[in-house]
């Protein structure tokens, strides 16, 4: 009887070995696995970082080429203004006098021109309203 008992005892000693064995090999196998996953993550997760920075990037430089945009767009429009207003100036620098002139003397004389006249004049007038308020303009409007 006791052989039977050792033969068991001994029979269940290298069973439990054999099965601790094998839980530790299925063990380290997890831990690998877990590791990896781990790595993998982290991985993943750095990637994500670098593509959220990218996606920020091209946003930002999106907004930064649009406000460019506006400030080159705004300079030019202003530049322009500035054209068309020192043009207008020239012009009623120029015309002006003879302008005045036929308005005050001109229109009494009935010409084959009269008519013309009347529409570069009326033409004339509505230049010297789209100009900033100055005080020459202020003379030529009354």
């Amino acid at each position: 009887m006791e052989t039977i008992i050792i033969a068991i005892l001994g029979t269940s000693v290298i069973a439990l070995s054999a099965i601790v064995l094998k839980l530790r090999s299925d063990t380290k196998k997890f831990a690998k696995a877990i590791l990896e996953t781990e790595f993998e993550m982290v991985f993943a997760i750095e990637k994500i970082e670098e593509q959220q920075e990218i996606i920020n990037n091209l946003s930002f430089k999106k907004n930064d080429d649009f406000v460019t945009f506006l400030e080159e767009s705004r300079e030019m429009a202003f530049s322009y203004i500035e054209t068309v207003q020192d043009a207008i100036t020239k012009f009623v620098e120029v015309a002006g006098p003879t302008l005045d002139y036929y308005d005050k003397f001109g229109r009494v004389v009935e010409t084959p021109h009269s008519n013309m006249l009347d529409k570069i004049f009326d033409s004339y007038n509505e230049l010297i309203k789209i100009l900033p308020e100055t005080e020459n303009n202020k003379e030529n409007n009354e």
